[in-house]
């Protein structure tokens, strides 16, 4: 749901406060998983998460999994009925502290479609079901609209331009005309709404959990005997990754100790690995660092998180030893990954992400390199044709570049020129001098955490003051030293967009000094707000180096 929805129901339950946290894709799937796992234990054992397509849906821009298909034949008499059944399913979410939308129907695609925009946003658990009698499919989704049944942004804009917004109408259209101008696709999923056609589903089988315990014959600190039963347990879990080819990417060491709390090891990998002597030397190693409260009398190792184990073989000729398979995890990168994140922790060995935030300071973002799950078929999060940094929206930048590029070798720009403001993320205002990725001074080397406040001067005497005014000063003064601008570069405007909260407006410049300094500066635009209380408009700051 949205921020503003959430708020929204926490006023309605008179709950202080709203706690935003970041988005995880990661820690989302693993929720769904836990849902799925209570609903074969407590309502039905086929159920599945649904699948999706290469593409986001029409009106599910984030193309993530979000909604669980249940096969209730045979299942719905032992809750008195579809309606009991109902009732139990939103009982169990309510004791994970969550809340659906249920829908039941003789299709998953119908089901889908009511359940997404038939039922209203309510925060009453009885407006959020809805049991759609059988042999009705059709009547229910005729009045839903077109983007109900699953399909791409583009059909839905071309089915709008046609004059089609509900499912009724495009019913009515003959198959036959539908599948050579819009697609098989949404032919297949109209079939899959009405019912005449079986979608596939593949129900979800949790991932085993290779855990093993052993219990000393009497509880000891001595180190030797700790790390030569954490070795054996090793290989007893070893055994079992490899019956399904896989390989470790977290590892977890309990501790049980006779009378303080128990103390937990947990170790992450770079790459899926099955080598019994690499494990065991993580491990070990941070086992030999920690002190214990006091003795051990049970060991438990288990692996939470495993990946798929791929081997390359490394000699010219088949060979029947292990030597002739190398795992991927043992290649030099993995080992320093591994052995630098067991010994610094988890989040001290980190690779840096690119953002879609258009602010300098929140361009990128730093993610563990070790633990983390192996990337699948799933998509998350990924933005594709249709929206803001698609590969059709990259294709067009770069040969916009390459024309500007072309354009700038017959024409350079004077020395002192002014490059034409363009928007960050587009070029279409004026591409001309507009910086693009392959210009080295884009963005500066060293970009400080907190832009710094500039007092600046207009006057060709030398008198520095704070102003209002818009445009580029003559001089700066950084730390009570002045400086000279001799050339300039700009302004690049970068704004946040209006879902964001607060507009921020900033027009960027880059800046020579008389003393050699290449400089990134902005203007800062206030908002109407703080200009009708008397504050400056613009403010000017530092934000970066280039030397």
């Amino acid at each position: 749901m949205s921020i503003a929805q959430a708020r929204e129901m926490c006023l309605a339950a008179s709950i202080p406060g709203l706690l935003i946290e970041k988005h995880d894709a990661l820690l989302d799937r693993q929720s769904l998983d836990q849902v799925v796992w209570w609903m074969q234990q407590k309502i039905s054992p086929l159920v599945a998460i649904e699948s999706l397509d290469i593409h986001p849906w029409a009106g599910h821009p984030r193309h993530q999994c979000e909604s669980l298909w249940c096969e209730i034949d045979g299942a719905a008499h032992l809750f008195g009925g579809e309606s009991g059944l109902l009732v139990a399913v939103t009982d169990l979410l309510e004791s994970l502290g969550l809340a659906g939308r249920l829908a039941i129907a003789d299709s998953f695609g119908a089901a889908w479609a009511v359940a997404h925009t038939r039922i209203a946003k309510s925060h009453a658990a009885a407006d959020r079901c809805f049991i759609v009698p059988p042999g009705t499919n059709r009547q229910a989704i005729e009045p839903l609209p077109v983007d109900s049944l699953r399909i791409a942004p583009e059909t839905v804009h071309t089915l709008a331009r046609l004059g089609i917004e509900r499912v009724g109408q495009l019913l009515r259209l003959p198959r036959s005309g539908l599948a050579p101008r819009l697609g098989i696709h949404l032919v297949r999923r109209i079939e899959h709404a009405l019912g005449e056609v079986a979608e596939p589903v593949k129900a979800f089988h949790a991932e085993v959990c290779h855990s093993e315990t052993l219990s000393l014959e009497y509880p000891t600190t001595d180190l030797p005997i700790l790390v030569d039963r954490v070795e054996r347990l090793i290989q007893m879990v070893r055994a079992g990754l490899a019956t399904c080819q896989r390989g470790a990417l977290r590892m977890t060491c309990r501790l049980d100790l006779s009378v303080h709390p128990p103390r937990t090891i947990d170790i992450g990998l770079f790459a899926p690995s099955a080598d019994a002597k690499h494990l065991s030397g993580l491990l070990i190693h941070r086992l030999e660092q920690i002190r214990l409260r006091g003795t051990v009398d049970r060991i438990t190792v288990s692996v939470p998180l495993t990946g798929p184990l791929r081997t390359v073989q490394t000699s010219l000729f088949d060979s029947s030893s292990d030597d002739s398979l190398q795992s991927l995890s043992g290649s030099s990168i993995s080992r320093l990954v591994d052995s630098l994140s067991g010994r610094l922790g988890r989040n001290a060995v980190v690779e840096v992400k690119l953002s879609n935030d258009p602010l300098p300071e929140n361009s990128c973002f730093v993610v563990p390199l070790a633990g983390n799950q192996i990337a699948g078929n799933e998509v998350a999060g990924k933005q594709f044709s249709g929206r803001p940094g698609s590969r059709s929206q990259r294709s067009y930048d770069q040969k916009l570049r390459s024309r500007v590029a072309r354009r700038n070798r017959l024409n350079p720009p004077d020395s002192g020129a002014s490059i034409s403001a363009a928007t960050s993320g587009s070029l279409s205002q004026n591409p001309k001098w507009a910086p693009s990725p392959a210009d080295a001074m884009r963005r500066p080397v060293a970009l400080l955490s907190r832009p710094v406040p500039l007092t600046i001067a207009f006057d060709k005497d030398g008198f520095f003051a704070d102003t209002q005014r818009p445009s580029l000063p003559n001089g700066l003064r950084v730390a009570g030293v002045t400086h000279k601008v001799i050339r300039s570069w700009g302004p690049e405007r970068i704004e946040t967009g209006w879902w964001k909260g607060p507009s921020i407006r900033r027009d960027y410049y880059r800046v020579e000094t008389d003393r050699g300094q290449w400089w990134w500066i902005f203007r800062d635009s206030i908002s109407p707000v703080s200009a009708e209380r008397s504050l400056p408009r613009y403010r000017w700051m530092l934000h970066g180096h280039f030397a």
